[in-house]
């Protein structure tokens, strides 16, 4: 059985005539009935009665037809869906990566194993802080992002989650509160604190400062400055900062120890987020998504505390947390945001 025989039978049920469909397809009505008569003799049963007025559908034939027309429109919805992939599979794809996520390592095995579908489709990446990511994302300028998920607007993408970690605090390494395996908001109040601007990580911000104003302490703040600068500038020796516990993994993690604040718990979850009607972008998520299972199962059997696989019992407890942290109420909610 040929598409074509289902073509031809369709365009027969749908004039009304042998005669008027092969008109309408341009074939001479002898081979346009030698088809469908083969198609007869394949089925075992007789799709349309012959007579001196002319042809018939019968009633086989009219059940018939409307498999036939499904099967037609899912082959026309499927052709135009490769279609729009082939097309979309020209375009570059956009990848923005939370820089404090981009030395993960699953995240550049992902990327090679896109590169090695044989796609042809080049990724152009990058790394922002996370208010850049998400006002690109919202924009439209990107197609596929890796950030955390308090910090973005995730309501028209479709996300995956990565990893649960929570927030530290970043020493210089010679720094007296350094020695202590603890510390509590009291000794962060007290330190120099250098900090992203709130409008890059405005959930985030507003946490850490209704820590400080539920037990009524007033952070020492030295400054702001871009994430990778706030870490250069811990690096130096000038100032504390707050970071994602997987800081530990970045390459140039020299001369700074990080530290848990034992009254703030604050986890983080890091989430891969794309724009579902991207064909390219879905096609690159799949590819993450293996690594992502990965990844998860490496972490739970490391020992490693950074961060937690989603089904961890540990990550599920950090994620209590996060959302106790998030609806937590604010002592004085201008302090908070001072």
């Amino acid at each position: 059985m040929q598409l074509r025989h289902l073509r031809y039978f369709i365009a027969v049920v749908d004039t009304g005539s042998v005669s008027a469909a092969s008109r309408l397809l341009r074939i001479a009505q002898p081979a346009l009935s030698t088809r469908i008569t083969e198609l007869e003799q394949e089925l075992g049963f007789r799709l349309l009665t012959r007579g001196p007025a002319g042809s018939a559908v019968t009633s086989a034939g009219e059940a018939f037809a409307v498999e036939v027309r499904h099967i037609l429109g899912r082959l026309e919805a499927a052709q135009a869906e490769a279609a729009r992939i082939a097309d979309s599979s020209r375009e570059p794809l956009r990848v923005g990566v939370v820089r404090s996520a981009s030395h993960l390592e699953f995240i550049h095995r992902a990327f090679r194993d896109f590169a090695n579908l044989g796609t042809e489709c080049q990724v152009n990446r990058l790394a922002m802080n996370a208010g850049q990511l998400t006002a690109a994302f919202e924009r439209g300028d990107l197609d596929l992002m890796i950030t955390y998920e308090e910090v973005a607007n995730l309501d028209a993408a479709a996300v995956t989650p990565i990893h649960v970690e929570q927030l530290v605090v970043a020493i210089p390494s010679d720094e007296p509160m350094a020695r202590k395996q603890e510390i509590d908001i009291t000794d962060l109040a007290a330190a120099p604190l250098v900090l992203s601007p709130r409008a890059s990580y405005p959930r985030l911000y507003d946490s850490l400062m209704a820590a400080f104003a539920n037990v009524r302490s007033t952070p020492h703040l030295a400054g702001y400055a871009d994430s990778d600068e706030t870490f250069e500038m811990v690096r130096s020796g000038v100032a504390c900062t707050v970071v994602a516990s997987s800081t530990a993994l970045r390459p140039d993690f020299q001369n700074v120890v990080l530290r848990p604040v034992s009254d703030m718990l604050l986890p983080v979850r890091l989430v891969l987020a794309w724009h579902p009607q991207s064909p390219g972008a879905a096609l690159l998520a799949r590819t993450f998504q293996g690594r992502i299972r990965d990844h998860q199962r490496a972490l739970d059997c490391s020992g490693l505390d950074y961060a937690y696989g989603i089904e961890h019992p540990m990550a599920q407890r950090w994620d209590r947390a996060r959302t106790a942290w998030i609806n937590r109420p604010v002592a004085n909610a201008a302090a908070a945001r001072q």
